[in-house]
């Protein structure tokens, strides 16, 4: 797998822990994906005009993300993320084969000082 994130991602705590949860996601390592969510966590996916569906909870997304585990992506490609306080967005593109998806993650944290996701709103193609 190639992996491509902005220059300065290491720079700040939030930006390097971002970059690291979209490369577990590329690499479909489920286990590592929950360790960066609260038990609490929700997450919206938003597909396409196709509508979007909310997950709740860490055991609802497990079940929504299983399909996914263990498949890796040939290509993570992080173009943006932008952290301030409790929110971030991260914006980039991932390839399997010749397929390549596009996705905007608008995140929100805990609180401005927690490393635990609190809602993550993903917008995908």
């Amino acid at each position: 797998m190639t992996i491509k994130i902005p220059e300065g991602c290491n720079n700040s705590p939030k930006k390097e822990r971002l970059a690291k949860f979209n490369i577990a996601f590329a690499k479909g390592n489920l286990d590592e994906i929950l360790q960066f969510m609260d038990d609490n966590c929700t997450m919206t996916m938003v597909i396409d005009a196709g509508g979007s569906k909310v997950y709740e909870g860490k055991q609802a997304i497990k079940e929504f993300l299983l399909p996914y585990s263990g498949k890796a992506a040939d290509h993570l490609e992080i173009n943006q993320i932008i952290t301030h306080g409790k929110e971030a967005a991260v914006r980039g593109f991932m390839k399997m084969g010749e397929h390549k998806m596009e996705f905007a993650d608008f995140i929100e944290f805990n609180s401005a000082g927690s490393d635990k996701i609190k809602k993550i709103f993903s917008y995908t193609n």
